[in-house]
């Protein structure tokens, strides 16, 4: 009996441990490719995206006053699109211009580089 219950907990730990926002079907994973340098966008691309989401290499501007840490060119980012339109701005030759504007909901600030 003892066998049974801890192969159930070992199960249950290792479901619930395992589960994170890379595995969630509502979180995208993208790439910070610009951040706003003399009047640029900030801009994500997109490396994951979610079922009937914004397609991967797709790119998408956001707030970066939303984010509660210190980003940099290259991080990796897990995020929820609340909302988002076409970008339809006045291209600036010196700046990378998205594809979307969008409103990003980021999760637990995660990072990795």
């Amino acid at each position: 009996m003892k066998t049974k219950v801890i192969l159930l907990i070992a199960i249950i730990l290792f479901l619930v441990g395992g589960m994170g926002c890379e595995n969630d079907n509502l979180s995208y994973q993208g790439k910070i490719i610009s951040l706003n340098v003399s009047a640029c966008y900030n801009i994500i691309q997109i490396e994951k995206s979610i079922p009937k989401g914004l397609p991967v290499n797709s790119t998408i501007t956001f707030d970066s006053n939303l984010y509660k840490g210190q980003l940099k060119i290259g991080d990796i980012v897990y995020f929820k699109i609340t909302k988002y339109t076409e970008w339809i701005d006045v291209v600036i030759a010196i700046c990378i211009t998205p594809q979307y504007e969008g409103q990003l909901e980021f999760y637990n600030n995660e990072i990795k580089k």
